[in-house]
């Protein structure tokens, strides 16, 4: 074999050797790169698992606190609320109450008005302030026409009418 042929083979040799060095180097680095792809994506998931379960965790602390909060503000208000209802209870019997009263004021100045046909500027004003404030305790109306019929009657007494004498000629 010409001394030229065989330069020809030992450098395609070489150049064969070298691109398989070099192919075998690829695919080491590579591989290494794929590994530690795979293990930086482990890591990944692993920490994002431990921020999703430190996540869940303070949220069932916060889910805790909430709880003994309002236990505790549940605790501290329920009395409160119960006297409050106490409260509202006894305030309507005393709401009423007064209502009746007025009521009964009410009726007595309009029967004094119905007895003498009049009814002086004073007593209206009793009878009005005595209205409002038993209207705005129920608002059922029952006095209404009573109202309107006592704030439209005289303030004075009306003049006493003269009997006239017939005289018979016989």
């Amino acid at each position: 074999m010409p001394i030229w042929l065989q330069i020809v083979v030992a450098v395609v040799g070489a150049i064969g050797t070298i691109c398989g060095i070099l192919g075998i180097t690829a695919y080491i680095s590579e591989r290494q790169k794929h590994r530690a792809s795979k293990k930086n994506q482990a890591e990944d998931e692993a920490e994002q698992k431990k921020l999703e379960e430190q996540r869940k965790l303070e949220e069932m602390k916060h889910q805790e606190y909430v709880m003994e909060l309002k236990t505790i503000i549940g605790d501290a208000l329920l009395p409160v609320a119960n006297k409050l209802t106490d409260i509202e209870n006894d305030l309507g019997l005393v709401k009423r109450g007064v209502q009746v009263t007025c009521r009964n004021d009410l009726e007595e100045l309009a029967d004094k008005a119905d007895k003498q046909g009049y009814l002086s500027r004073y007593d209206k004003d009793r009878f009005e302030s005595a209205y409002l404030a038993y209207h705005n305790l129920g608002k059922n109306g029952v006095m209404d026409a009573t109202y309107t019929r006592i704030m439209g009657m005289n303030e004075i007494k009306p003049a006493a009418k003269k009997k006239t004498r017939i005289v018979e000629k016989k």
